[in-house]
């Protein structure tokens, strides 16, 4: 293949009615072991676009579901992550789009530094790829694993978040998704570490805590009210997060002194 490539390379620039090249046909069909010998004798290629949705061979991959000419095509593209077909949509929306969920744990599993920025890009129709994922259940899992670091604030054209679409698409995980999003914050695991405490603290000290856990109890009960949500709070437990009870919750919302 590769001394064929050589003697005919003027052929990679060919490209179909459609804009297809070479290197949207082995997307398409899944040629994954042929990419590294055309990526020797044109790198330039791989980023050429189609005519009609302006898809590159990695949009056409990830459309395809087309999991191992994807990873190559990542491997020597990286930089074509973030790139974006005529519809405004990245790799993530696509693959949310078109529910390829094993796309979709590969691109979540390149990490959050890789992720990010692909989470949160709006397409023309105003919808991120975080958006697009919170409306496929099968992809709650991966959602979990990055939640405490994506901005499940971010608002869509219709202004929604994340979580809204979440609570349309299944209440139950919504609920899920809020509880472990507000009891693993940082200021929630400071104050339920003080209330085991606090015996052993001075008054001034315990006065003090009682008025920044007032504070503390009013923006969470705000949170959970803005999400029209009425959550029955169980045990809650994760590897490293605080472990809460439906009694111990109580009796920290009721301690008065």
């Amino acid at each position: 293949m590769k001394l064929l490539l050589d003697e005919k390379k003027d052929l990679m620039n060919v490209s179909d009615d459609y804009g297809w090249t070479v290197y949207h046909y082995l997307a398409y069909n899944d040629l994954h072991k042929i990419v590294p010998d055309l990526v020797s004798v044109d790198k330039s290629v791989g980023y050429r676009t189609d005519k009609e949705h302006k898809r590159t061979p990695l949009h056409v991959a990830v459309y395809e579901g087309k999991l191992n000419v994807m990873k190559e095509l990542i491997k020597y593209y990286p930089d074509s992550l973030e790139t974006v077909d005529g519809n405004g949509q990245n790799i993530l929306h696509i693959a949310a789009e078109k529910e390829r969920e094993e796309v979709i744990s590969f691109i979540l599993s390149l990490g959050f530094e890789t992720c990010n920025n692909l989470l949160l890009q709006k397409d023309k129709n105003g919808n991120t790829p975080l958006h697009l994922l919170a409306k496929l259940r099968d992809c709650y899992s991966e959602l979990m694993e990055i939640r405490a670091k994506v901005d499940w604030q971010v608002l869509d054209d219709k202004n929604f978040t994340p979580l809204d679409v979440l609570q349309m698409t299944d209440t139950e995980l919504a609920e899920q998704s809020i509880v472990r999003r507000v009891f693993n914050r940082n200021d929630i695991r400071k104050y339920w570490r003080l209330w085991r405490l606090r015996k052993t603290l001075d008054i001034e000290e315990q006065r003090e805590i009682k008025k920044s856990k007032e504070e503390l109890l009013k923006e969470i009960r705000e949170l959970l009210s803005t999400q029209m949500i009425h959550i029955e709070l169980k045990i809650v437990k994760e590897p490293g997060s605080v472990q809460f009870s439906s009694l111990e919750l109580s009796r920290f919302t009721k301690w008065n002194s």
